[in-house]
């Protein structure tokens, strides 16, 4: 008996698999890729009527074929534009013209116009941190052109512009990391900004179409608050890593006054502290900066194996990098005015009672901020030549 009512629960077991299998038939749901458009770049720029453009690239199918060993075959991309009260609105105008599904969550990067940048962008912002099919990872850039010109632009050496600048974004380090998810931080803190990479559309070589036209990154534009407070050079973008403390290996060239030419070195090992110094009107932070680099070339005629030369080259690589810090601090303390290096943390932590006392004028205690700015370098490697190559002995200072 009892055999027989276990056969009938293994029987019974089957018959339920088997119709469960027929619940579990059918594709109705289907998305196949030949019927969807994959963003790779995203354009957002404001209309002088006040309302949004957005573009995007989508790159097509790459052709196949012959070709000589190494050469480039890059993918040619599509760039489609439309204008809508916002970016959903943008969007849904934007499927209208195209017969395949867009989707979002292969963008790379979002390049903002001049405009949109300038009257603020937290709106398009809350668009991609609301629609299901985007991510915070994408990497922002602002540009003083029209976004669709940089998505438009044919990557002879990658398969779109939007690749270049994604490889731009890891490459930059004093950009690098700048994504949607750090902008919602940054301008989320209130007292904070963020800096996001400036790039425009800059002459090249011709290749074989007769593209002459490239990207480059020049400076940053700072942002608080979703909106542009000012504008950073490529020079004062420059010693970023070394405020921030980002452990880099950047080449920085120093003239050198009393004998003339430059010297060029690799700073390794960098490492800076920051200090406060807040009491009543006094108003100061304080970087010191301790690095270790190696000379890259000498275009002076000193001979950098003399401890005595070595130490007034030292003097000179000290001076320019403090020059420097101090230049990249004024225009952000007083020309944006804007909490880039988050001093009201630094502040908050190390002198507690005097934050509590100004955090309320924080934005106008920061122009009145006093960098000082102390440089301690030490030369590890001068070189494998004892004196500059091609000058005589009798022309080398301090053999």
């Amino acid at each position: 008996m009892s055999r027989l009512m276990a056969s009938k629960k293994t029987v019974g077991a089957v018959l339920l698999l088997i119709s469960l299998q027929t619940c579990l038939t059918g594709c109705w749901g289907k998305r196949e890729i030949n019927e969807m458009s994959f963003i790779s770049g995203i354009g957002i720029e404001r209309t002088e009527s006040g309302q949004v453009e957005l573009s995007v690239q989508i790159p097509l199918p790459m052709q196949t074929g012959g070709g000589q060993p190494g050469e480039a075959n890059p993918g040619k991309n599509l760039v489609q534009s439309a204008i809508g009260i916002n970016m959903a609105d943008a969007l849904s105008k934007l499927q209208l013209k195209l017969s395949n599904q867009l989707f979002l969550a292969h963008n790379r990067v979002l390049i903002l116009g001049e405009r949109i940048v300038k009257q603020g962008f937290r709106e398009e912002v809350d668009f991609f941190t609301s629609h299901p099919g985007t991510r915070l990872r994408t990497y922002v850039f602002a540009t003083k052109g029209d976004p669709k010109l940089v998505l438009g632009l044919t990557a002879p050496n990658e398969r779109s512009s939007a690749e270049i600048l994604r490889e731009m974004a890891v490459q930059h380090r004093e950009v690098r990391g700048v994504t949607l998810k750090h902008i919602i931080i940054a301008s989320s803190q209130g007292l904070g900004g963020i800096q996001i990479p400036r790039i425009e559309v800059t002459k090249a070589q011709p290749d074989k179409e007769g593209q002459t036209q490239g990207i480059s990154v020049n400076g940053a534009v700072v942002v608080r608050g979703y909106k542009q407070s000012g504008d950073l050079s490529a020079q004062q973008v420059y010693p970023v890593p070394w405020i921030r403390n980002i452990e880099d290996s950047r080449m920085i060239t120093v003239p050198i006054r009393k004998t003339g030419g430059w010297i060029s070195f690799y700073l390794l090992k960098v490492h800076t502290v920051m200090q406060p110094r807040f009491q009543g009107q006094e108003r100061i932070i304080e970087f010191r900066i301790k690095a270790q680099t190696n000379v890259i070339q000498n275009g002076t005629v000193l001979n950098l194996m003399n401890t005595d030369v070595l130490e007034r080259v030292e003097e000179e690589l000290n001076k320019s990098i403090e020059q420097q810090v101090k230049q990249t601090m004024k225009a952000v303390l007083r020309n944006c005015k804007t909490d880039l290096f988050d001093f009201h943390d630094l502040l908050r932590r190390k002198q507690p009672a005097e934050w509590r006392k100004l955090q309320n004028q924080w934005q106008e205690v920061l122009p009145t901020i006093t960098i000082q700015v102390s440089a301690d370098c030490t030369i590890r490697r001068s070189g494998m030549s004892n004196a500059p190559i091609g000058i005589p002995k009798e022309g080398v200072k301090g053999k």
